[in-house]
């Protein structure tokens, strides 16, 4: 896979600046909330209304930077998938007979159709995205240093739950997605042979036991599709439960602090801004 990478390192690089882009964009959405409370809390009007101009500026680079990245990425990713499936069709032709025959023919289509898709979904869109995550999760952290040290330290230790859980279901969620894909090269391979053998199907009036042995296959499917449904959905809601716990957590210890005199309002939504860069990555 380095090859591809190597091949297609400007879009990739490109994707990465854009990536970094996009986090810088979205994080200043913290710093623009901090000055809009302060300036509401001293009642500066003049201070209001020059930060408009600004709001309205930093709408339109937000979006700007969000289509930049997008597109980038899916450029980098299309790049990379589309070398990886000539290079695989290349290779199957270049087989001899026997090599070739040792498989099924919907094998080889379910490697062109299946597996390549999940390379491309889990590797080659993952590497931009990952990057991007973790600079907007370093720029949320020194945006909470820079609005308070104690309060950036509480949300990192709180922070951590909502983090790790989706470590924790990776392993299941592999193995319903493996389970998933098994059952459509299965799949594949009925539909190949009951189209093929079409003509033996009729001579022998088999036609009903052949679809009886398609429905059953075609339940097999869905409900393997129903299983990864269910193991992500399930993984979501432990990671929404985990980030809600530490989003009103720190709210609170937040709102402390402002009555303390520790921080200031526009602080506090700075930082309860930030706090949602630290649990989206």
């Amino acid at each position: 896979m380095k090859l591809y990478l190597k091949q297609e390192r400007k879009k990739l690089i490109f994707s990465i600046f854009m990536g970094l882009f996009y986090s810088a964009a979205t994080v200043y959405a913290s710093y623009y909330m901090s000055h809009i409370m302060d300036a509401i809390a001293a009642g500066a009007t003049s201070a209001i209304a020059g930060l408009i101009v600004e709001g309205l500026l930093f709408i339109a680079a937000r979006a700007w930077s969000e289509y930049l990245c997008r597109t980038s990425i899916t450029n980098f990713t299309q790049a990379c998938s589309r070398r990886v499936r000539e290079d695989t069709f290349s290779a199957i032709l270049q087989m001899n007979i026997n090599t070739f025959n040792e498989n099924t023919s919907s094998k080889y289509i379910s490697i062109l159709n299946n597996d390549l898709t999940i390379i491309e979904e889990k590797y080659f869109d993952s590497i931009p995205n990952v990057f991007a995550d973790i600079v907007l999760f370093a720029f949320a952290v020194a945006t909470l240093f820079y609005f308070s040290p104690l309060l950036a330290v509480i949300a990192l230790l709180t922070n951590l739950l909502p983090i790790f859980v989706p470590r924790i279901m990776d392993q299941r969620l592999q193995s319903r997605q493996d389970d998933s894909s098994r059952l459509m090269d299965a799949y594949n391979a009925a539909i190949k042979d009951a189209f093929t053998g079409f003509e033996v199907i009729k001579s022998f009036n088999a036609a009903k036991q052949v679809i009886q042995s398609f429905a059953k296959i075609n339940r097999d499917v869905a409900d393997g599709k129903y299983n990864v449904t269910k193991a992500q959905t399930f993984a979501y809601a432990l990671c929404v439960l985990a980030a809600s716990f530490s989003f009103y957590a720190n709210y609170v210890i937040a709102a402390f602090l402002v009555i303390g005199g520790q921080i200031t309002l526009g602080a506090m939504m700075g930082t309860i801004q930030s706090m949602n860069y630290l649990v989206n990555p």
